[in-house]
């Protein structure tokens, strides 16, 4: 074919038809190109369960130390923090994250 350049000789492709001009997602006919609702749903659903997770983090942490305080560093002491650290951060980022 002639006045085109191939990329390779095993590709025999006009270069032309790899240009992108026009936008990357395909939207339906009449549609905006805002965000919808359901998207803003999920971050605003994330940030809820990470703050969650990072407020019943700092709040286990503050249990746990508390009820461990006449133990001494050991071992258990800190399997028994980390327990409470885990169980208040999934709890309060699932709750924060169902309101």
């Amino acid at each position: 074919v002639t006045g085109m350049s191939p990329l390779s000789p095993y590709l025999n492709l006009d270069p032309r038809y790899l240009v992108q001009d026009t936008d990357e997602f395909i939207l339906p006919t009449g549609a905006n190109k805002t965000r919808g609702r359901f998207e803003l749903a999920f971050f605003t659903i994330g940030g809820c369960c990470m703050t969650g997770a990072a407020f019943g983090a700092l709040n286990g942490l503050r249990l746990g130390l508390k009820e461990t305080q006449n133990m001494a560093w050991s071992k258990p002491r800190n399997v028994q923090i980390l327990n409470m650290v885990t169980r208040q951060g999934a709890l309060w980022a699932n709750t924060l994250g169902s309101l």
